[in-house]
């Protein structure tokens, strides 16, 4: 798992769920979803995270 595109209709991301996802580098996440991102994700390994609001993509790009 390199990437994911969480889906719109999610509420909320547990902690933990993408901790051991060694290449995930990139997500897109609506800004809807609740999620405590740094104990969700590993940051050492995410360049790039697109939050979704109103079909409008907002990237926030080198995020170590």
């Amino acid at each position: 798992l390199e990437s994911i595109e969480l889906n719109r209709n999610l509420l909320q991301v547990c902690e933990g769920a993408f901790m051991n996802c060694e290449d995930l580098n990139s997500i897109k996440i609506y800004q809807n979803t609740k999620v405590n991102f740094t104990e969700t994700f590993d940051f050492d390994k995410i360049d790039k995270i697109t939050f979704i609001k109103d079909n409008k993509e907002i990237n926030k790009e080198n995020v170590r």
